[in-house]
Protein backbone atom coordinates (compact mmCIF):
# COMPACT_ATOMS: atom_id res chain seq x y z
CA UNK A 1 0.00 0.00 0.00
CA UNK A 2 1.27 3.72 -0.89
CA UNK A 3 0.89 6.37 1.44
CA UNK A 4 -1.02 8.70 -1.31
CA UNK A 5 -3.61 6.23 -1.95
CA UNK A 6 -4.73 6.87 2.20
CA UNK A 7 -6.61 10.28 3.32
CA UNK A 8 -7.69 10.90 6.83
CA UNK A 9 -10.67 9.01 8.07
CA UNK A 10 -9.70 6.24 5.52
CA UNK A 11 -10.44 2.60 7.08
CA UNK A 12 -7.70 -0.20 6.66
CA UNK A 13 -6.16 -2.46 9.05
CA UNK A 14 -2.49 -1.86 10.85
CA UNK A 15 -0.82 -5.57 12.51
CA UNK A 16 -4.26 -6.81 11.81
CA UNK A 17 -6.82 -4.32 13.84
CA UNK A 18 -9.39 -2.28 11.85
CA UNK A 19 -8.79 1.62 12.33
CA UNK A 20 -9.31 4.70 11.07
CA UNK A 21 -6.35 6.82 9.86
CA UNK A 22 -5.83 9.95 11.80
CA UNK A 23 -2.57 11.58 10.86
CA UNK A 24 -0.20 11.43 7.66
CA UNK A 25 2.66 12.23 7.11
CA UNK A 26 5.46 11.15 4.47
CA UNK A 27 8.25 13.69 4.91
CA UNK A 28 10.68 11.65 5.77
CA UNK A 29 9.68 8.15 5.93
CA UNK A 30 6.12 7.03 5.05
CA UNK A 31 4.11 6.54 8.35
CA UNK A 32 0.74 7.17 9.72
CA UNK A 33 -1.74 7.23 13.13
CA UNK A 34 -3.99 5.21 13.30
CA UNK A 35 -7.26 5.47 15.71
CA UNK A 36 -8.45 2.24 16.65
CA UNK A 37 -12.00 2.05 17.84
CA UNK A 38 -13.43 -0.67 19.67
CA UNK A 39 -17.12 -2.14 20.05
CA UNK A 40 -17.43 0.17 23.35
CA UNK A 41 -16.26 3.67 21.46
CA UNK A 42 -13.19 3.66 23.29
CA UNK A 43 -10.22 5.18 21.16
CA UNK A 44 -6.31 3.93 20.92
CA UNK A 45 -3.91 5.20 18.77
CA UNK A 46 -1.57 3.52 17.20
CA UNK A 47 1.82 4.79 14.85
CA UNK A 48 2.37 2.60 12.07
CA UNK A 49 4.81 2.27 9.12
CA UNK A 50 3.38 2.56 5.80
CA UNK A 51 4.80 -1.44 5.02
CA UNK A 52 2.28 -2.00 8.20
CA UNK A 53 -0.88 -1.13 6.85
CA UNK A 54 -3.04 -3.41 4.80
CA UNK A 55 -6.37 -2.68 2.56
CA UNK A 56 -9.42 -4.23 4.04
CA UNK A 57 -11.47 -6.07 0.62
CA UNK A 58 -14.81 -4.41 0.18
CA UNK A 59 -17.04 -7.13 0.96
CA UNK A 60 -21.22 -6.87 1.35
CA UNK A 61 -20.47 -6.79 5.29
CA UNK A 62 -18.50 -3.53 4.37
CA UNK A 63 -20.96 -2.08 2.09
CA UNK A 64 -23.93 -2.72 4.32
CA UNK A 65 -21.71 -0.45 6.85
CA UNK A 66 -21.35 1.98 4.69
CA UNK A 67 -25.19 2.35 4.36
CA UNK A 68 -25.51 0.42 0.96
CA UNK A 69 -28.90 -1.35 0.07
CA UNK A 70 -28.75 -4.54 -1.45
CA UNK A 71 -30.84 -5.74 -4.61
CA UNK A 72 -32.65 -8.59 -4.20
CA UNK A 73 -33.50 -8.65 -7.95
CA UNK A 74 -30.14 -8.41 -9.00
CA UNK A 75 -26.54 -8.52 -7.15
CA UNK A 76 -25.48 -4.89 -6.90
CA UNK A 77 -25.12 -2.78 -4.15
CA UNK A 78 -26.71 0.88 -4.18
CA UNK A 79 -26.55 4.33 -1.82
CA UNK A 80 -28.45 7.48 -3.47
CA UNK A 81 -26.62 10.98 -2.80
CA UNK A 82 -27.17 14.79 -3.65
CA UNK A 83 -26.29 14.10 -7.19
CA UNK A 84 -27.22 10.58 -8.20
CA UNK A 85 -27.05 7.13 -7.65
CA UNK A 86 -23.98 5.10 -7.01
CA UNK A 87 -24.23 1.50 -7.66
CA UNK A 88 -21.67 -1.41 -7.07
CA UNK A 89 -21.56 -4.58 -9.28
CA UNK A 90 -19.42 -7.24 -7.94
CA UNK A 91 -16.56 -8.37 -10.46
CA UNK A 92 -16.53 -11.87 -11.62
CA UNK A 93 -13.07 -11.73 -10.68
CA UNK A 94 -12.55 -9.16 -7.87
CA UNK A 95 -13.81 -5.95 -6.14
CA UNK A 96 -17.05 -3.90 -7.56
CA UNK A 97 -17.54 -1.98 -10.72
CA UNK A 98 -18.73 1.41 -9.98
CA UNK A 99 -21.50 2.93 -11.69
CA UNK A 100 -22.60 6.65 -10.95
CA UNK A 101 -26.21 6.93 -12.79
CA UNK A 102 -26.31 3.96 -14.92
CA UNK A 103 -22.40 5.21 -16.41
CA UNK A 104 -19.42 2.78 -15.42
CA UNK A 105 -16.54 4.95 -13.62
CA UNK A 106 -13.97 2.66 -12.38
CA UNK A 107 -13.58 -0.94 -10.33
CA UNK A 108 -12.72 -0.82 -6.16
CA UNK A 109 -11.70 -3.59 -4.72
CA UNK A 110 -11.21 -2.06 -0.94
CA UNK A 111 -13.11 0.11 1.92
CA UNK A 112 -10.94 2.90 1.01
CA UNK A 113 -10.75 3.01 -2.17
CA UNK A 114 -14.18 3.36 -1.98
CA UNK A 115 -14.07 6.37 0.54
CA UNK A 116 -11.98 8.07 -1.55
CA UNK A 117 -14.35 7.54 -4.75
CA UNK A 118 -17.14 8.72 -2.91
CA UNK A 119 -15.42 11.90 -1.75
CA UNK A 120 -14.72 12.41 -5.07
CA UNK A 121 -17.69 12.67 -6.00
CA UNK A 122 -19.91 14.06 -3.55
CA UNK A 123 -17.07 16.28 -1.59
CA UNK A 124 -18.78 14.34 1.23
CA UNK A 125 -17.41 11.41 3.75
CA UNK A 126 -18.63 8.04 3.39
CA UNK A 127 -20.35 7.22 6.26
CA UNK A 128 -19.12 3.40 7.51
CA UNK A 129 -20.28 2.19 10.74
CA UNK A 130 -17.44 0.29 12.54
Amino acid sequence: MKANELRIGNIVKIRGNICKVANISGFISESITGVIIDKHGNKKHLYAEINDIEPITLTEEWLLRARFTKSFIVTNFAIQTEDGVLDLVPSDIAGHHVYFDDNWICKVQYVHQLQNLYFALTGQELIINL
